[in-house]
């Protein structure tokens, strides 16, 4: 199949770093384990409806809206409504001290 028929996954950093997602005003602590252009990976200690909208408070990009795209047993992953632009991320992540960065 030709390349534009596979749909690749945008690369994923790993990290450890706390969060808070606003759901319909309900704020809740979250932790983010992964991060890319196109979304989030969190842990997350409540139930979250998948394609439920909600906004994530990430240091350093402001609230972002998301798309809650799945949740299982305490992890979620969220999808950005307006992705991350690659050198923003880039950027960002360079900031980052090295406890917080998993290779």
């Amino acid at each position: 199949l030709p390349d534009s028929h596979h749909k690749r996954r945008p690369q994923r950093l790993r990290i450890n770093l706390p969060a808070a997602i606003d759901v319909n005003g309900d704020i809740r602590q979250v932790h983010m384990i992964d991060i890319s252009l196109a979304g989030a990976s969190i842990e997350v200690q409540t139930k979250l409806k998948q394609g439920s909208e909600l906004r994530i408070a990430i240091d350093g990009f402001g609230r972002k809206k998301a798309l809650v795209r799945w949740w299982r047993e305490g992890f979620a992953g969220v999808q950005f409504l307006a992705p991350i632009p690659f050198n923003d991320l880039a950027v960002w992540s360079a900031r980052l001290p090295d406890d917080e960065y998993l290779p």
